[in-house]
């Protein structure tokens, strides 16, 4: 800003006749305002402001510069775009930094309790200690947002004080909405143990609002003592219900496949009439295709069994009349894909052991995979089966670098032959499909029990899929545990009839993909026209029992009642339109 008062500034026809001062003079005197700070000099006619967006965005705007080494343009344009001022003009005026602060941003006012509450939300959302609170480096940043903040910091005694309150505050508001919000609920439970060896029990309500939009509360995490049983357990999950009144209100409820889950499910059936066990509760689908990758994956592990397809009875070598001497051996089946397994997860541990290794590893991979950001080997877990399949894909794009690490001899117990890269390219691409469900099933933002049904048909198909080539015998007792297992729980899930709705409701699948498979169907005792059968009856069940007129006609002739729940008009184009956008994860399989 130009220090000359309004009252001895000349008017432009006076400054045009005087002589002007030079581009260096004004900059010299411009750079002297607080403005430079936010621009740069683009050429002599032009600065250009630097000011950055959340995203990390310059400004760029470019501003014509004023010959008189004014600054006003610049001034107004950080005031009006970017709600910029000048501090030092600011705090004067103002008195106090907190001052100036509300005054850019409008806040709460700022107190005990307001400051107490504050503390309490960021401490729990960036999930920190209590402690924090006493840390004289947090005191230090506090000071310096609000000077006047010391006389009223709180210690941690007070702070534990008001969670109480803000919990039992939080709980009356999540009654509120849920009673608001009169539907029925979904519920997820599951139990762990913490790191200080103390063991939990947590209730999560899924349900949709007025506004129809999923919502997912933490309803309890109930601390376990004593015997962790299936009746403790049941007491513990309705205690939780009875205190927002969802006890008769119970759609599902989802665990793992714990047989302690199955017996807790047992007694909830005998404590509410809203809940039966045979149709309501459900095993956690992700739960479920961990256990059948993992026992695929174990299966992989074991040595190879003996073939007597290429082996004379009394001689390793094979017999004039054997049909191994006529027929090649594939490349390969002698390979064990466990053994490859193990090689590349023992690496990657290799290198977490000692920084200079892991260098160079770091060095190997840029010389050899430039393009790539992700320069480090991976280590599976056993919690997560999902964990091999990414470090078999990291090691397959990373295999330049790991030929040439382990080309030392002292490396030999690494390598990987050529053949056995070819084997792990196979079981990523035997795996792909069980990871993509599972990326599909452990959705949090959007429902996921309507692709439950459709997931575990085309997972046991692909499979069977996989296996049709001649030359992957050891593929073949991995995938036969894995289809075991899937065939069990999708025996168990066809008896479920949330489930059932939810496919048939979905705009994806609706009746047409398990008419589509039909034959899978009656591989387990059902069909297609059965499943329509227990749609039909539900949703006369729930008409019936509602005041709302039947959404069709009850002297219709003939047509079916899934037909006339969904008539083909126009308009209902455009509302598939609609679901197929918001579905995130459309089922290949379907309608």
């Amino acid at each position: 800003m130009s220090s000359v008062a309004p009252s001895q500034q000349t008017t432009a026809s006076e400054a045009n006749a005087t002589t002007q001062p030079s581009i260096s003079e004004a900059t010299t005197h411009q750079k002297r305002s607080w403005v430079w700070v936010f621009f740069t000099e683009y050429d002599d006619s032009y600065v250009e402001c630097q000011v950055t967006n959340q995203s990390g965005v310059p400004c760029k705007k470019k501003l014509k510069r004023d010959q008189t080494g004014s600054t006003k343009s610049m001034t107004d344009h950080l005031n009006a775009l970017h709600n910029l001022c000048n501090p030092k003009k600011q705090c004067v005026s103002s008195g106090t930094l907190d001052k100036f602060v509300q005054s850019q941003h409008p806040k709460k006012p700022l107190s005990v309790e307001s400051l107490k509450t504050a503390l309490l939300y960021f401490i729990a959302k960036c999930d920190l200690p209590l402690s924090l609170v006493e840390s004289p480096a947090f005191h230090t940043l506090l000071e310096l947002c609000n000077s006047s903040i010391l006389n009223i910091l709180v210690r941690r005694a007070a702070l534990t004080s008001h969670l109480s309150k803000m919990y039992f505050f939080h709980q009356e508001h999540l009654c509120n909405i849920l009673s608001d919000n009169n539907t029925f609920v979904s519920f997820t439970t599951d139990t762990w143990t913490s790191p200080n060896v103390r063991a939990f029990m947590a209730v999560t309500a899924h349900f949709l609002n007025k506004d129809f939009n999923l919502q997912s509360i933490i309803l309890g995490l109930n601390e376990l003592n004593g015997d962790h049983s299936g009746a403790s357990l049941a007491q513990h999950f309705m205690e939780i219900l009875r205190r927002y009144n969802l006890e008769d209100r119970i759609i599902s409820i989802t665990s793992d496949n714990a047989s302690v889950n199955t017996r807790m499910a047992n007694i909830i059936q005998t404590m509410t009439p809203a809940f039966s066990a045979n149709t309501q509760a459900i095993g956690c689908m992700a739960h479920t295709l961990h256990l059948a990758a993992r026992d695929g994956l174990n299966t992989l592990a074991q040595p190879l069994p003996s073939s007597g397809l290429h082996q004379n009875d009394e001689l390793d070598v094979p017999g004039p009349m054997s049909i191994a001497s006529i027929v090649d051996q594939p490349d390969g089946t002698d390979l064990n894909y466990g053994s490859i397994i193990s090689r590349i997860a023992r690496l990657g541990s290799y290198l977490r052991q000692s920084p200079q290794r892991r260098e160079r590893f770091v060095t190997t991979v840029k010389l050899f995979h430039d393009d790539i950001k992700s320069n480090m080997l991976l280590t599976n877990v056993c919690t997560r089966w999902n964990s091999t399949y990414i470090m078999l894909e990291r090691a397959l794009s990373l295999k330049e670098a790991y030929n040439q690490f382990c080309a030392p001899a002292n490396m030999e117990q690494y390598r990987l032959t050529l053949l056995e890269w070819d084997k792990v390219k196979f079981m990523i691409s035997f795996l792909q499909p069980l990871d993509e469900a599972t990326g599909i099933i452990c959705g949090s933002k959007y429902p996921t029990i309507n692709y439950a049904l459709p997931l575990y048909i085309s997972l046991i198909r692909r499979i069977h899929q996989a296996c049709g080539n001649y030359d992957v015998q050891q593929i073949e007792p991995a995938a036969a545990q894995m289809t075991t297992k899937l065939n069990k729980y999708l025996q168990i899930l066809l008896c479920k009839k949330p489930v059932i709705y939810a496919s048939i409701l979905d705009p994806q699948i609706k009746m047409k993909f398990f008419e589509k498979h039909d034959l899978t169907l009656a591989r387990f005792g059902t069909s297609a026209s059965q499943l329509s059968t227990i749609f039909e009856e539900e949703a006369k069940r729930h008409f019936n029992g509602s005041m709302n007129p039947l959404p069709w006609n009850t002297e219709k002739e003939a047509t079916g009642l899934f037909d006339e729940m969904y008539p083909p008009t126009p308009q209902e184009g455009n509302t598939l339109e609609v679901a197929r956008i918001n579905l995130p994860h459309p089922c290949t399989d379907g309608a």
